[in-house]
């Protein structure tokens, strides 16, 4: 009995002692504890939020990029949490552990930051290996993420259990003590991201918020060591804190901007090698380069080809490239052509400015509101000013700081044109919104009754499922919806309408437009040379294929915004959507081979028919054709299918022309063959029987033309098909006319070599 009252005296003494050894500190002491922990964890936060940002610029700003990074800090700090609230018990001095953890943050917070500068490589290679894969790419990004992030959130997460052992007093008041601790945890953590984001970055910069987070880290550190009486241990922390603050205020210890400006995480698949990401970064010069509230804004020229680029997060969303050129300038001539009477315009994001410059061409105009979320933007638009001719100096604009739709939300406005050129869908957030339902319904109501919405889509970075879901979240809304084509690299609009009759081809007003000096220097800039080209180029799908080829897919909503979800795997994967096949086939379906315009009023006089060259042919006026007056009708055709062999009818034109002694009628098709066609493939093509075809006949540059014969003896039809070797075209001509007219009209023209 004696031994066991021993061991429970033992005990209840020990007992009494951990009590005694837990309120040996003043009660101020707790009070300064809090406060330690409060900017550790506002420290915390401000790195998350600076971190996240330079890591943006290297994994994107897609839903899963950002999960992947989110996923990574948190992981390190329940890790930390973990193993430090295991072993607390055995740390002799708390107060100094607390100590050198938040020494430990802030030194390698400091540290991290030229890191930044080598990341991109290592994503470059973990691509290269994995990017067929989503699961494995996203695994392998995640632990690059994990093991740049390991320590300081490992020590980040220390940090509670430690202060937790020093802040409890009593077993009795344990989940009042805890509650506190995390509670004021909590507050300093909501600080931090709040002045991160708002106030730090701003104003500061990215790489001088770390610092400033690494500054708290050490004030916390020292006034901790000070607080645990370790004498040498207080001198050698403040020491060396004061020290490394000195060396890293220094200009030249940062991140590389250039490698950071690459856009990588989008254009990963162009780079074979790191030397060619290097040559990458060689060649640009950095004009322009701040970190704002809502992201990255950067401004880079290619000291080789002189391209200037507006660099959003790292990711160019617009350029002085001729492609991008020609989607940003078409983004405005196309709404404001179809628009008969355009008074009043919204254009939702500023970029470079040059869908601006555009529409300000229009005399009519009398209003041009802008739409940018983001400042920068605006003060960085002073580099392309001399490219879109001072777009913001105009009168009739103005400019709105906002968000475009709480601006929709707030505003009262109606325009006879919005054009909406966001960047792409794929980014989380305010962008990826604004291809919703609900946003093209916003959008709807803010239109009056003959306006015209256009949209832009960046489809090389969409599957082809993708841009169905697109195409008719968007037709669901706009009852008259077309589609049409900025670029053969990529680049579509649609083009939508609630009015009472559909969407109609202005020529006259593309004609008045286009004797304008600024218009027609525009439109040749980016290769339409004639308002006939202006169609064949842009115009893609009626209406009614319009809906057929999207019906059934999902819709892209707010509450569902499966496009966020999706759209960034085909970032991922970088392979050829092919979304111009699936249209080429869809209307294989529904169409003859001969695309018979669906708008209406495409007419346009035009004299000069050498400019059918640009289908590689030339036209030479004979004897059998002298008149000048022709009308000339444009538009785009698709693949056709037949025994085996694909056909691209391309491009065609139709033209009246007149003759001494008649007027008729003439069609020219133009498609790229591989090979010159058998009578079977021809009679296929013009969906007649073999043996109906007739050869011999001289087409043109003396090849020879299968032709057939479909009309009356006073003026018959005459369908010729002939290959011109030097160019490798297939050409079909529909001809009505006296029939000894038809070889004479057909050696007006001529094949273009080359």
């Amino acid at each position: 009995m004696s031994k066991k009252k021993s061991k429970k005296e033992k005990e209840e003494v020990k007992r009494k002692e951990e009590v005694k050894a837990k309120v040996r500190y003043p009660k101020y002491l707790y009070h300064i504890i809090l406060l330690g922990l409060c900017l550790s964890g506002m420290a915390a936060l401000i790195y998350e939020v600076a971190w996240t940002r330079l890591l943006q610029l290297v994994f994107g700003t897609t839903v899963y990029a950002v999960s992947t990074m989110l996923t990574a800090f948190m992981a390190g700090l329940a890790l930390g949490s973990w193993l430090v609230g295991r072993y607390t018990d055995r740390i002799k001095n708390h107060l100094f552990a607390f100590c050198l953890l938040e020494a430990g943050i802030g030194i390698y917070g400091i540290l991290l930051i030229p890191v930044f500068s080598v990341l991109p490589y290592s994503y470059l290679s973990i691509f290269q290996a994995f990017h067929s894969s989503f699961a494995f790419f996203s695994f392998f990004q995640f632990l690059l993420c994990f093991s740049i992030l390991l320590v300081p959130t490992t020590l980040m997460g220390g940090t509670f259990p430690v202060v937790s052992k020093i802040y409890t007093k009593r077993m009795e008041e344990l989940g009042k003590d805890i509650g506190n601790v995390y509670s004021i945890n909590n507050l300093g953590a909501v600080l931090g991201s709040f002045a991160a984001g708002f106030l730090f970055i701003p104003f500061i910069g990215v790489r001088n918020t770390i610092i400033a987070a690494a500054s708290l880290n050490f004030f916390v550190a020292i006034l901790v060591a000070i607080l645990s009486r370790e004498r040498k241990g207080m001198i050698f922390m403040s020491s060396f804190c004061i020290i490394l603050l000195l060396g890293v205020a220094m200009p030249g210890y940062s991140y590389d901007v250039k490698i950071l400006n690459t856009a990588l995480y989008q254009r990963a698949d162009v780079y074979a090698s790191k030397e060619d990401l290097e040559a990458q970064i060689e060649d640009l010069n950095v004009l322009y380069y701040e970190e704002g509230l809502y992201g990255t804004v950067a401004i880079t020229e290619s000291k080789s080809h002189g391209i200037r680029s507006l660099m959003l997060n790292g990711k160019a969303d617009a350029s002085t490239m001729r492609k991008d050129m020609t989607t940003q300038l078409l983004l405005g001539y196309i709404p404001l052509i179809l628009h008969e009477h355009p008074k009043k315009v919204l254009i939702i994001g500023l970029g470079g400015g040059f869908t601006l410059g555009a529409a300000e061409n229009f005399d009519d105009i009398e209003k041009i509101d802008v739409v940018e979320i983001d400042p920068l933007v605006v003060e960085a638009e002073k580099y392309f000013s001399v490219y879109n001719k001072n777009a913001l100096d105009d009168e009739r604009v103005n400019l709105a700081i906002a968000d475009a739709r709480n601006y929709l939300l707030t505003t009262d406005e109606k325009y006879d044109v919005i054009i909406s050129e966001p960047s792409d869908p794929w980014i989380s957030g305010a962008c990826s919104n604004l291809f919703t339902k609900e946003f093209f319904e916003l959008s709807r109501e803010h239109l009056n009754e003959e306006g015209i919405f256009l949209q832009w889509v960046p489809v090389y970075d969409v599957s082809v499922s993708d841009f169905r879901t697109l195409l008719n979240t968007f037709s669901k809304v706009y009852n008259h919806s077309t589609l049409w084509t900025a670029t053969d690299e990529g680049d579509m609009l649609f083009v939508g309408s609630n009015s009472e009759s559909p969407v109609k081809m202005n020529y006259t007003r593309l004609e008045k437009y286009r004797s304008k000096k600024e218009v027609r220097d525009d439109l040749e800039g980016i290769g339409i040379r004639d308002n006939d080209e202006f169609l064949a180029k842009t115009f893609l799908m009626s209406e009614e294929e319009t809906k057929g080829f999207a019906v059934g897919a999902p819709i892209n909503t707010d509450d569902k915004p499966v496009i966020e979800f999706s759209a960034p795997l085909s970032i991922l994967v970088h392979a050829d959507p092919d979304i111009r096949g699936e249209i080429s086939r869809y209307k294989i379906g529904v169409r003859r081979p001969f695309y018979v315009p669906p708008l209406k009023g495409l007419e346009v006089r035009e004299k000069n028919v050498s400019r059918l060259a640009f289908m590689g042919l030339n036209v030479r006026l004979v004897d059998a054709w002298k008149g000048e007056d022709f009308r000339l009708m444009v538009n785009k055709t698709y693949k056709r299918i037949e025994g085996g062999m694909v056909i691209d009818l391309g491009v065609w034109k139709e033209a009246e022309y007149k003759s001494d002694s008649n007027s008729g009628r003439l069609k020219i098709y133009a498609s790229t063959q591989p090979a010159s066609p058998s009578r079977v493939q021809v009679a296929n093509i013009l969906g007649v029987s073999p043996r109906e075809l007739e050869q011999g006949m001289v087409g043109v540059d003396g090849y020879p033309a299968y032709f057939s014969h479909d009309g009356n003896a006073e003026s018959e039809s005459l369908t010729a098909v002939w290959f011109c070797e030097d160019n490798s075209h297939l050409y079909i001509a529909e001809i009505t006319c006296p029939e000894e007219e038809m070889e004479g009209i057909l050696s007006g023209f001529e094949c273009l070599s080359g």
